[in-house]
């Protein structure tokens, strides 16, 4: 009787395992991916207008920029990937620390570029 029962747990324990390291797997997997899923460069490109600050920008893109260029506090450029091949830049003026231009390219085929200039 005590055999059976430990064997039994044994093959549930494996099960679970098995069972958690998947959840673990896909939920990663997901999570990093929705990062750039959750924000559309392109509509984003749209939302970025004359006369924001650095805050407004992130907040009409919707998530922090992959880097930025210049000075942290007074950044020259604000950059965005989605790790598809969609890049998102918003120039800065230093001296007013308002949008001075945006662009959005699309490195994948078909390739496309849009600017738009706001000085």
């Amino acid at each position: 009787g005590m055999q059976q029962s430990r064997r039994a747990v044994l093959r549930m324990g494996a099960g679970g395992v098995v069972a958690v390291g998947l959840v673990a797997c896909g939920g990663g997997g997901g999570g990093s991916g929705s990062d750039s899923d959750d924000v559309d460069l392109r509509a984003a490109y749209d939302r970025i207008v004359a006369g924001m600050n650095i805050d407004q920008v992130i907040a009409a893109v919707g998530r922090n920029p992959n880097e930025t260029d210049g000075d942290s506090t007074n950044p020259t450029v604000l950059r965005w990937s989605d790790g598809k091949g969609q890049l998102l830049d918003a120039g800065m003026n230093t001296d007013s620390g308002l949008t001075n231009y945006a662009r959005w390219d699309r490195l994948t085929n078909p390739t496309a570029m849009l600017r738009k200039s706001f000085e």
